[in-house]
């Protein structure tokens, strides 16, 4: 068999079993994992700056503007907004269920898989992965091979600030 095949089979097990363990339902793990991406980018700005320069030559604040600084504010307002978020929402009852307490409650669904850009490669990774930890799903994430040096990046810094729930392919 393809070691690769394998290798992918795996880490969707994983992630799978790591979902049905139920952590990433809770408002405190979502929110510190939010702000784990956070502190990883403060933390790795210039690192962020190098990786991008040297793969697709964007200038530092190119990088900050476009990347990063998305990035930060979409994790900041998932952070600020994920305890509404969170809470069931009321739904107008009809003739049939006027007896009934009507309620949309919001669940995650399990794995997502987040495929990077080349354009973009930070912003379309970790963006994704903020809706995807907000919404209490666990994460795969491939970024895109045509930019070696951010990829290196990511491969090492995501596992090293959020739980190993969260992984990479």
């Amino acid at each position: 068999k393809d070691p690769l095949l394998l290798f992918f089979v795996d880490l969707l097990r994983r992630a799978r079993v790591a979902f049905q363990a139920g952590r990433t339902l809770k408002e405190n793990f979502r929110l510190a994992q939010l702000e784990a991406v956070v502190q990883m980018l403060e933390e790795h700005e210039c690192d962020f700056v190098d990786a991008l320069g040297r793969d697709l030559h964007k200038p530092r604040f190119e990088t900050v503007v476009s990347e990063l600084i998305l990035v930060k504010n979409e994790a900041l307002y998932a952070i600020n907004n994920l305890k509404k978020w969170m809470q069931p929402q009321k739904v107008e009852r009809n003739l049939s269920t006027t007896l009934d307490d009507c309620l949309v409650i919001s669940e995650p669904l399990g794995v997502v898989l987040i495929i990077g850009t080349w354009c973009s490669p930070v912003q379309m990774c970790l963006v994704p992965l903020v809706g995807a930890i907000a919404a209490g799903n666990c994460a795969i994430i491939s970024p895109s091979e045509s930019t070696v040096h951010t990829t290196e990046l990511l491969h090492r810094l995501i596992p090293f600030y959020l739980d190993n729930v969260s992984k990479l392919a």
